[in-house]
């Protein structure tokens, strides 16, 4: 079967791709029982070009991993082209129609959408393209009609699935470098997140909750990685695991697995389980970087949001991190529903305060979640169509909390670009202050 899995556009030109490690995960399944899959990344290739390649290559399933806002775009048109050219099944998974799946399959462009990990369920599917009512975990339709065979079965060991194949694309494209002028590569050791905020799509899209690979599976990913390129000095650790930290032995022992290969790393942690001694030992084990979602600098936006952590034990674990010279990136949302001008100064004193590299977006709404029905309930239009999800992207404000427009982008620059450069000149991080410069230049 000839299976083309589509990773669609999202970056900014000039930025080196992101690694397509969800697409990778999925191709794992049908890629080791012998199907010929593909994977095509519209970051790297146009549009056009993945055209020419579906017709030429005529596949039997074209499968899309979106997310929403701008990757919408590049998803709709190849899939509309798809069904006028082809006679390929178009299959949507990922984030997007994972919590919107009624409003996707609905689309004439849409002939099954995969809701939640669709490694098994994917798999699943292209042995019963012509029975998908043995299916679970899709929605497909049958004579004109929608039908739905969810939930699907959760993947509750992830060490049951494949190894990542990471010879099904060219690492090379991939390898980027980071902090220190490091070849840095993405890998993941953990999949979901223990916590209930109620912004974040987690509890929807991952509904078993945090689940590590064992120390033995990351291993051998991190092995096979480096035997498919050996010019890899650094781990992004944060790009794919919510957390690294809710296992504390776990994490520690990750952190001596990384210093045996002598790699550098960064991970993302929550401040509420940012234990002092695991910290330490990060640091001393070749941690370069831990992200932290602060989200606001307003202990009512914070409880608001359900973060259940406290501005002071954000302030206790950020000033830790600064003693042992450990760097900290800290990231808040702006425009959150009911905040105020008194929330927004006491998020940018806060951002002050921390003295670490910052990131600020806007707050985005994810279907499924609380804080998604507390935005209905307020009379907040919000799209009803897939098409009109692409506008809605972290550097866009939608006007949630009521603070006028101009001070929330005048926050919005000042935090990333202002203040960061102040903080990183201070600190004299003048490494971190060209990485992030060059992420800005696109370049």
């Amino acid at each position: 079967m000839k299976i083309l899995l589509i990773n669609p556009e999202t970056k900014f030109p000039g930025k080196v791709p992101s690694i397509p490690l969800g697409l990778m995960q999925i191709a794992a399944l049908p890629y080791k029982e012998g199907n010929d899959v593909e994977i095509l990344d519209c970051n790297k290739i146009s549009v056009e070009i993945a055209k020419k390649i579906i017709k030429k290559t005529d596949p039997d399933i074209i499968g899309l991993s979106s997310w929403t806002g701008k990757s919408l775009k590049s998803c709709i048109e190849i899939s509309k082209f798809s069904k006028e050219n082809s006679d390929a099944k178009v299959v949507w998974g990922g984030v997007h129609p994972s919590i919107l799946p009624y409003q996707v399959i609905k689309e004439e462009y849409v002939d099954f959408v995969v809701v939640g990990e669709g490694d098994t369920i994917f798999n699943d599917l292209l042995k019963n393209l012509k029975s998908p009512k043995k299916v679970k975990g899709i929605l497909f339709k049958e004579n004109g009609k929608i039908k739905s065979n969810l939930p699907g079965t959760p993947i509750k060991k992830l060490d049951s699935l494949p190894p990542i194949p990471w010879d099904i694309v060219n690492i090379n494209d991939y390898a980027f470098r980071w902090i220190d002028g490091l070849k840095t590569m993405a890998l993941p050791t953990s999949r979901g997140c223990p916590y209930n905020c109620n912004f974040c799509y987690n509890k929807v899209f991952y509904r078993e909750g945090w689940r590590a690979y064992s120390l033995g599976r990351v291993r051998e990913n991190l092995e096979n990685l480096l035997s498919s390129y050996s010019k890899i000095e650094a781990l992004k650790v944060d790009y794919e695991d919510n957390f690294v930290g809710t296992d504390m032995r776990r994490a520690i022992n990750l952190s001596h697995l990384f210093k045996t290969y002598d790699l550098k790393w960064g991970c993302q942690l929550r401040a509420t389980n940012a234990n002092k001694k695991m910290l330490r030992t990060f640091k001393e084990n070749g941690c370069e970087y831990i992200f932290f979602g602060v989200e606001s600098g307003s202990q009512r936006i914070l409880d608001f949001l359900n973060k259940r952590t406290s501005t002071e034990q954000i302030v206790d674990i950020f000033d830790f991190c600064n003693k042992i010279g450990l760097r900290s990136v800290a990231s808040f949302m702006l425009d959150i529903p009911t905040e105020t001008m008194r929330d927004l100064s006491e998020t940018v004193k806060l951002a002050k305060r921390l003295k670490s590299v910052l990131y600020a977006g806007f707050y985005q709404p994810y279907p499924g979640t609380a804080l998604y029905k507390f935005v209905l309930r307020n009379d907040f239009y919000l799209p009803k169509s897939t098409k009109g999800w692409i506008e809605f992207n972290f550097s866009k404000n939608h006007n949630f909390s009521g603070i006028p427009d101009i001070k929330l982008k005048f926050a919005y620059h000042y935090l990333n670009y202002i203040l960061n450069t102040r903080i990183l000149f201070q600190k004299g991080d003048y490494e971190m202050f060209f990485t992030l410069l060059k992420t800005v230049l696109r370049v």
